[in-house]
């Protein structure tokens, strides 16, 4: 089985990003496995790292997407789960440049963005600001979908 993993242009192409609704997948993201000597992430955690080889996004979370999409038989529903062993790559933030994890797996790619919760405190403690899932519907995951085509789906303000 072949999976087809959509891009940020063919997703961005679908649905025109705005002020309301920017586009985080035109960030680029680097590996974070190219560091030669760096901190030891916890078990069953999605880890970024920094240029130092310290861990500058530390996620562990479970989830898992209900996606709707109509298929020859009607509406179909489908979960995804992120998996554990998710592909991940990263930016770590600044104060003026919020961080990113991407998560990517099997056809599915997913985009977090952070914010700092007190940036006048100068404190390291950040929030989810954004969501981005990236799919393709003519992966066979998505049995008779009729609208084969990359999907981006985007959630803010949690």
């Amino acid at each position: 089985m072949v999976l087809k993993l959509c891009s940020s242009q063919s997703a961005a192409k679908e649905i025109a990003p705005t002020q309301a609704n920017p586009p985080i997948t035109e960030h680029f993201l680097a590996p974070t496995d190219d560091v030669l000597s760096r901190d030891v992430a916890p078990d069953f955690t999605y880890a970024v790292w920094d240029s130092n080889g310290k861990i500058c996004i530390l996620a562990k979370f479970s989830t898992s997407f209900k996606i709707t999409y109509p298929s020859i038989g009607g509406e179909e529903h489908i979960s995804v789960n992120v998996p554990e062993d998710a592909k991940v790559k990263g930016r770590c933030g600044t104060f003026d440049r919020e961080p990113l994890l991407e998560l990517s797996w099997s056809g599915f790619r997913l985009f977090m963005a952070f914010t700092v919760v007190n940036p006048k405190e100068n404190q390291d403690t950040w929030e989810l600001l954004s969501m981005e899932l990236l799919y393709d519907t003519t992966n066979p995951l998505f049995d008779g979908a009729t609208n084969g085509q990359c999907k981006r789906h985007v959630k803010q303000h949690f």
